[in-house]
């Protein structure tokens, strides 16, 4: 099981970086909660969620960042047909050294025949160039 779930999870991220995105709506339930620190947005259909994507591709593009493949951090022990997956997601600046990484928790149903993302939570980012990440500790 937990290769699929993870599988699943990594498909559904490499659909965004090869810019499938109709796919990776099937991957959705909706209406599709989004749980960002800003609060919780419910994106209520797939031309909804579909333009969210489009605008974050744009925002990555313009900013010069690439989604890099991901990592599956860990995954729950699935109860009563859902689990959640923690996935480390790191974007690359345009020299392809990893600028920030995205915290991702995917919240997913399992079904007899596939997985689906009932919500997605952003668990936080980390800029990989702050000056506090990279200074060393006092000694």
């Amino acid at each position: 099981m937990p290769h699929r779930i993870s599988g699943f999870i990594l498909r559904h991220s490499r659909l965004f970086r090869q810019g499938r995105l109709e796919e990776m709506l099937d991957n959705c339930v909706f209406p599709l909660a989004l749980h960002q620190p800003g609060g919780l947005r419910v994106v209520r259909s797939r031309d909804d969620y579909r333009a969210q994507l489009h605008d974050w591709s744009q925002q990555l593009r313009r900013l010069g960042l690439t989604p890099a493949p991901e990592r599956v951090e860990a995954i729950e022990l699935p109860r009563h047909d859902r689990c959640r997956v923690w996935v480390d997601q790191p974007l690359l600046d345009a020299a392809q050294q990893a600028h920030l990484s995205i915290s991702l928790v995917f919240y997913c149903r399992i079904g007899p025949q596939s997985l689906q993302i009932e919500m997605i939570e952003l668990r936080d980012h980390i800029d990989r160039n702050s000056p506090q990440i990279d200074a060393a500790p006092p000694h």
